[in-house]
């Protein structure tokens, strides 16, 4: 079964943040610098693992997770995700191209990656929900430590609940 490659931070962090988002969520947009925080002050601990959760009335989002997951090709998922995220508003496929450029990705290796691999990114997305599912996710941004389902409310929270990990309590 597929699972998510596309990491930021330490690969052998030993906290991992799993979080199920959507491109046109805004609550998610909201909370992705504030993960980056986290991840940023927590540099050999923590790492994030984004998995798509496209929620049915965001029409745009599945283009968006798409186009997230053709960077991912040339190994740029989260510069991606930064544009996606900072555009959510206004996500249009036919400003692709513009937030490839802002990402730094070679356009034509993005543009057969994004037109060329449909069958690929569907199973992808799908996959990315199911398991979403499979852990009650219900909603847009879903928050896991460690595989425990955590319901921070700021960076210090955050910061509270990686803290108490780190000493060996539950993230519960």
């Amino acid at each position: 079964m597929y699972s998510s490659n596309f990491i930021l931070g330490h690969e052998n962090a030993p906290l991992t943040i799993t979080m199920y988002s959507d491109f046109q969520c805004q609550a998610c947009r909201w909370w992705y610098p504030r993960i980056k925080e986290v991840i940023n002050s927590h540099p050999n601990h923590v790492k994030l693992v984004l998995k798509h959760y496209i929620l049915s009335s965001h029409i745009k989002s599945f283009m968006a997770a798409k186009a997230a997951l053709a960077a991912d090709v040339q190994g740029k998922f989260y510069e991606m995700a930064d544009v996606l995220f900072k555009e959510s508003e206004k996500l249009d496929e036919n400003n692709l191209l513009e937030y490839a450029k802002q990402a730094g990705l070679n356009i034509d290796q993005f543009v057969r990656d994004y037109t060329q691999k449909d069958v690929e990114w569907e199973k992808r997305i799908s996959i990315d929900k199911q398991m979403g599912e499979e852990s009650d996710v219900n909603g847009t941004p879903s928050f896991y430590l460690n595989g425990h389902r955590v319901h921070p409310t700021d960076v210090t929270s955050w910061n509270k609940l990686i803290n108490d990990c780190l000493v060996g309590k539950s993230p519960q």
